[in-house]
């Protein structure tokens, strides 16, 4: 019998968002016998998604934030591994993962994981020293070096890194996102859509979102067009105000956070995603799984077209974004269509991460 891989993953939050739901997807296609998951989290509020993992069994330990005391941030992360032995602690913090590297190192755990989850790219010169600095010390503390993506890996490990990076791959269920007819005409007629264009959102509330560009936008497109903009965050507040300033109340619909994506997509006919940066979106696998037509940000990873479903546009031309809305031939039956998208399959996925995490 294989004995159980205990990982502590150090996360910046259990809510909902990008890396939370990620680990989610993964552990719930796990076999929990063989691979035990405990949490840092860098918050002292309770996240929306740590009651899914305590019924999981895992254990969730709070410590303070590294900008209220990065000496104390070090001390409570160090007394948790001392303490519970892990065989792996896996970092998800990109360049601020280095707490947790060098405690692991100290307390003798031989598998120590960086795991880029982004690509930000800065101009501020005192950043990009800090940053360079920061790349030095978790390279030389970590064991094992993960990414979701070509992107994600360049920007944290840099373009002349020679190690092994593992593609942590943003996996979905896919059969929860196959596009179903029905669905789309229930969700259609609720919203009273009839033969609207429908253009959806899904991301975060956050500047790298870039939804002033999606207002922008939709001021230029006739009123046939509905906008609807999914999810929740810190800038939520402005872009509703910004609709109502502009009047657009009638164009542009906010749902909030909701746990119906796969039928709000089955429901659209775009998906928009404008994004000023971007590593690799799961929200992108996630529409392509529903055969929904995207039209994606030059800034996002060209990795991201695992379809041909898939077009990019300049997010400095509005023109073009308009252009490429308008000549879209809108299949509405799309249930015919061939799309393979099966190395995005979570159960594939989590083998293959399984078999990885036990091989060392």
């Amino acid at each position: 019998m294989i004995e159980q891989v205990r990982v502590l993953h150090i996360v910046s939050a259990l809510n909902t968002g990008g890396v939370e739901m990620m680990l989610k997807n993964y552990y719930e296609h796990l076999d929990n016998n063989r691979i035990h998951f405990d949490f840092i989290v860098h918050d002292m509020e309770k996240g929306e998604m740590e009651e899914f993992f305590l019924r999981q069994g895992s254990n969730i330990f709070h410590v303070a934030p590294k900008k209220e005391s990065i000496i104390k941030n070090f001390e409570e992360i160090n007394k948790i591994i001392k303490k519970n032995h892990y065989d792996i602690v896996h970092c998800h913090q990109n360049f601020y993962s280095f707490p947790g590297l060098i405690s692991a190192k100290i307390n003798g755990v031989n598998r120590r994981i960086i795991h880029s989850h982004g690509c930000q790219p800065t101009n501020n010169i005192l950043k990009k020293i800090y940053f360079k600095l920061l790349r030095k010390i978790c390279i030389l503390f970590a064991t094992d070096y993960f990414a979701c993506g070509e992107a994600a890996a360049n920007w944290l490990y840099g373009t002349n890194f020679k190690k092994k990076i593992y593609i942590m791959k943003n996996a979905i269920d896919l059969d929860k996102f196959k596009f179903n007819q029905n669905l789309r005409e229930e969700y259609r007629k609720k919203l009273n859509l009839k033969d609207k264009l429908v253009l959806i959102h899904v991301g975060r509330f956050s500047e790298e979102k870039n939804h002033l560009f999606l207002l922008n936008l939709i001021e230029k497109l006739d009123d046939n067009v509905k906008l609807f903009l999914v999810g929740d965050g810190p800038l939520q507040d402005v872009i509703e105000k910004e609709i109502k300033k502009r009047n657009l109340k009638d164009k542009v619909i906010m749902l909030g956070k909701r746990k119906d994506i796969p039928e709000l997509l089955c429901m659209s006919d775009i998906f928009l995603l404008p994004s000023k940066n971007e590593g690799f979106p799961v929200s992108v696998i996630e529409a392509q799984a529903t055969k929904i037509n995207c039209i994606l940000s030059n800034n996002v990873s060209k990795k991201v077209m695992v379809s041909k479903l898939v077009e990019f546009a300049d997010i400095n031309k509005l023109e073009q974004w308009k252009e490429k809305i308008n000549k879209i031939e809108i299949n509405k039956n799309r249930k015919n269509l061939k799309v393979n998208i099966n190395e995005y399959d979570i159960k594939l996925q989590a083998k293959k991460y399984l078999k990885y995490m036990e091989e060392k």
